[in-house]
């Protein structure tokens, strides 16, 4: 089987002559004779409406015409897969009240969903929008404060990737200690 996303290509081998056939799928696991009963006319065929990142049986037999049918032959698993990839590679970069946050984008996502908060909040409970940008510029930050983001892509709709994350940063102090001392002593 040839899966993406939603949708997936079911073929099978035909040991007569047969050019129709009766496919049925479910979840994994189910009882054959409760899935969706699905006529075919071609091999492969496609069955659309599944559920990304779930596992299917299916069972085919052959319509051999007259009313006659050969035996069910199966169950054959096959799985959904994300049909939209998700972003790697989180970056970002800080300063006292605001961060860039950056991230590579793998398919060809032009939205994404941004969620970021202090360390240690449960995804879901913090400040998140559906941004265009990469990278992305967030304000209003506190300093000398560590926070979190993730980012999913946002492909289309009812089409997000999982998210990725989270990916730590600590914003800078209001008045940063200076660095890279060095003296220079001479002989009076």
């Amino acid at each position: 089987a040839s899966t993406t996303g939603f949708a997936a290509d079911l073929a099978w081998i035909e040991q007569g002559t047969a050019t129709s056939w009766e496919v049925e799928y479910g979840p994994a696991g189910y009882t054959q004779g409760t899935g969706t009963l699905v006529p075919a006319g071609t091999n492969p065929v496609s069955i659309a409406g599944l559920t990304v990142l779930t596992s299917y049986d299916f069972y085919v037999r052959s319509s051999c015409g007259g009313g006659s049918s050969s035996a069910w032959v199966g169950p054959f698993t096959f799985a959904t897969t994300a049909a939209c990839p998700a972003p790697s590679a989180l970056s970002v970069v800080p300063s006292t009240f605001s961060a860039d946050l950056s991230w590579v984008e793998n398919g060809s996502a032009t939205m994404w969903k941004v969620e970021y908060g202090t360390t240690g909040f449960a995804p879901g409970t913090g400040i998140s929008s559906v941004v265009s940008a990469n990278p992305l510029n967030i304000t209003g930050l506190m300093a000398s404060t560590t926070y979190q983001f993730y980012v999913r892509a946002a492909c289309g709709p009812n089409d997000s990737s999982t998210w990725v994350g989270p990916r730590s940063f600590t914003t800078l102090p209001t008045c940063p200690q200076p660095t890279s001392l060095n003296s220079d002593v001479t002989a009076a």
